[in-house]
């Protein structure tokens, strides 16, 4: 092989190894959560993963042969310059297979495979799952807090009409 080839090998190689490295090398980022049951999006943000997650957050594998079980939509946003976000693409995360099928990958370079399937650290989907389930548990927090708001606002009014009928009497 020619060194001029050799080169050009070498420098797409390195500027795909670059473009696929972790979002936790280049900055601030965050994901989206919704679907799966989620009454409203969630967002775990890369300040959340830095503080649970030490070493590999995310990494290409191989995607398993059946994907079951529940589905979360992950839209992932990079976190530019004053803090505005630009959209980075939506991953579909599958907790019981332990990583994410990307919806729309990015063109790879030529001869290099596609990435469609991240695996992710159990650190990672840690961070992921209780997100998720703290926000999946709201509606019921919610519903026994406005029972109870109920429950005491009619006793209220009941010992006031007992009280006012015992002033006339």
């Amino acid at each position: 092989m020619k060194p001029q080839r050799v080169f050009m090998v070498v420098v797409i190689t390195g500027l795909f190894l670059v473009a696929s490295e972790p979002a936790l090398a280049k900055g601030d980022f965050e994901f989206v959560l919704s679907g799966g049951g989620l009454l409203r999006p969630v967002t775990v943000s890369s300040g959340d993963i830095y503080a649970a997650v030490h070493g590999e957050v995310w990494s290409p594998g191989v995607p398993p042969a059946a994907l079951r079980g529940q589905a979360y939509a992950l839209d992932y946003y990079d976190i530019n310059g004053g803090g505005r976000r630009s959209y980075n693409g939506r991953w579909l995360y599958y907790p019981a297979a332990g990583g994410a099928l990307i919806e729309d990958p990015a063109p790879a370079p030529i001869g290099i495979g596609q990435i469609r399937w991240e695996r992710f650290s159990p650190a990672f989907q840690d961070v992921l799952n209780r997100a998720i389930y703290s926000r999946s548990s709201t509606p019921g927090s919610l519903g026994f807090g406005l029972g109870l708001v109920a429950v005491l606002l009619t006793s209220a009014v009941l010992l006031s009409r007992k009280r006012s009928r015992l002033l006339v009497a």
